[in-house]
């Protein structure tokens, strides 16, 4: 996995880009986010965009249960 980071370091520092260490750094620098991941996590980084102000895109059911449904749609229109 050594030669992965090393070469995630390489392309980042060629490109001018730098490299964020968790999900919520990478959504605190987007203007709008186009989730596709496995439903499993849909609710969770749904709320996580939502909860930022960003914009959002899921183009799956974004959640699996009633009881995160419900949260989402409070997040969405509550901000």
């Amino acid at each position: 996995m050594i030669w992965i980071k090393n070469g995630v370091k390489h392309l980042a520092s060629r490109f001018g880009m730098e490299i964020l260490s968790s999900v919520e750094k990478v959504i605190a620098n987007l203007d709008a986010v186009y989730i596709t991941v496995p439903n499993k996590f849909l609710a969770e980084l749904t709320l996580m965009v939502l909860d930022e102000g960003k914009h959002l895109f899921c183009e799956k059911p974004f959640a699996l249960s009633i009881s995160d449904a419900e949260k989402i749609l409070h997040s969405a229109e509550h901000g």
